[in-house]
């Protein structure tokens, strides 16, 4: 499987669980769903997930060979670039501020 059909596989949004909640608060009762978007990927999680499917899908058609990126100390924004980019053979380049 090359790097592209990894990334679509990672990047599916059939990967993207709903949970559906009921509750009820005074006297009425309420229905929703929400989105578990904390149990999308293990890498890349929550937005992180939309942050950086098109960002990765383009570095992968234009045939590059790392990912720079900037996050704050700590970021988990750097931690999902970096472990994306790994599983799909390219190098990441983390610019770490503060």
């Amino acid at each position: 499987m090359n790097s592209q059909q990894q990334a679509e596989e990672l990047f599916t949004f059939s990967n993207i669980q709903n949970q559906k909640v009921e509750f009820y608060w005074e006297g009425t009762d309420y229905n929703f769903t929400i989105n578990r978007l904390d149990e999308v990927s293990d890498d890349a999680s929550g937005n992180k997930f939309f942050k950086l499917k098109y960002n990765i899908f383009s570095a992968l058609q234009r045939q590059a060979n790392a990912v720079l990126t900037f996050g704050g100390a700590w970021s988990n924004h750097i931690y999902a670039t970096a472990s994306t980019c790994k599983k799909l053979g390219l190098r990441s380049i983390g610019i770490i501020r503060g």
